[in-house]
């Protein structure tokens, strides 16, 4: 496929920046995510093309920054510095970009990286290296591997560094070890109460939503966020919730409604008794 049919997939023509390739990603991610879509046909497909591109995409700019003596593997920096130095020549060092999603970060992975390898000898050699991703690794972190490096004419070996990129996620957001995740429900559960299912990094958990559930409400799941580097203690899973609104009521709905205007909710009474004090003793 070619790049342009990537671009194509986001909705987006070559040129375009990597914000722009993230904001599109995450609007059509958003839309044909499998736990947004659970029966929708070609859905799940539809997720899996438009997150194909998007790695390739991101993969291909991250490339372009690097310096001409790159390979043609994307994600890859040879960053050969063969000066000398007191007779000695340096090591050669390889840079890879490693594209991950938020649960692979969250669980840890096994990765092939592939690129071409400086030999002694002077030739290069491909090289398929299998890369173990500890859990926990976030957007930027750096991976040492020691000794993977090309060898200089000397025989020595340089170094591999990893460096970690993160897919952005169309529904989880990661501060730290704790993961946020908006949650629209809808007007009859906030006020009756209800159960709701609800994606985590590891699958899916149920939250009860008691009953007069406001906008802002913020619900807490202990140890459902990201481990620390290795697997270590989890942070948590906050959920903030967002009461929806239909788009349009019947004629019986609005009357209904406006019933309900001859009720004072509590938030409404403290408001209005503050505002009473805050006018309170102002002249007018």
């Amino acid at each position: 496929m070619r790049i342009e049919d990537h671009y194509a997939r986001l909705g987006l023509t070559p040129g375009a920046s990597q914000d722009e390739v993230k904001k599109a990603y995450r609007k059509l991610a958003l839309k044909f995510h499998p736990d947004r879509n659970p029966n929708k046909a070609g859905a799940d497909e539809a997720f899996k093309s438009i997150s194909e591109s998007y790695q390739f995409i991101s993969e291909f700019l991250e490339t372009a920054e690097y310096s001409e003596n790159s390979s043609s593997d994307q994600g890859f920096d040879y960053n050969e510095d063969t000066n000398t130095a007191g007779g000695t020549e340096n090591p050669i060092n390889y840079k890879y970009s490693l594209l991950l999603t938020f649960e692979e970060c969250a669980k840890g992975c096994s990765k092939i990286v592939h690129f071409y390898k400086s030999m002694p000898s002077g030739n290069k050699e491909e090289v398929r290296l299998e890369v173990a991703v500890p859990q926990g690794v976030k957007e930027g972190q750096k991976l040492k591997l020691k000794g993977e490096g090309g060898f200089n004419s000397q025989g020595q070996a340089g170094d591999l560094f990893i460096y970690i990129n993160v897919l952005p996620h169309p529904l989880f957001e990661r501060k730290g070890k704790n993961v946020y995740l908006d949650l629209p429900i809808s007007l009859d559960v906030a006020i009756l109460g209800g159960k709701v299912e609800i994606p985590t990094l590891a699958g899916k958990a149920v939250l009860t939503i008691p009953t007069n559930t406001h906008t802002g409400k913020t619900f807490r799941l202990k140890q459902k966020g990201f481990p620390s580097l290795g697997g270590m203690a989890k942070g948590d899973m906050l959920i903030n919730v967002i009461v929806d609104f239909p788009d349009n009521f019947t004629e019986s709905e609005i009357a209904f409604i406006k019933s309900l205007g001859a009720k004072r909710p509590p938030l409404i009474q403290e408001y209005q008794l503050r505002l009473q004090e805050t006018f309170k003793g102002r002249k007018r």
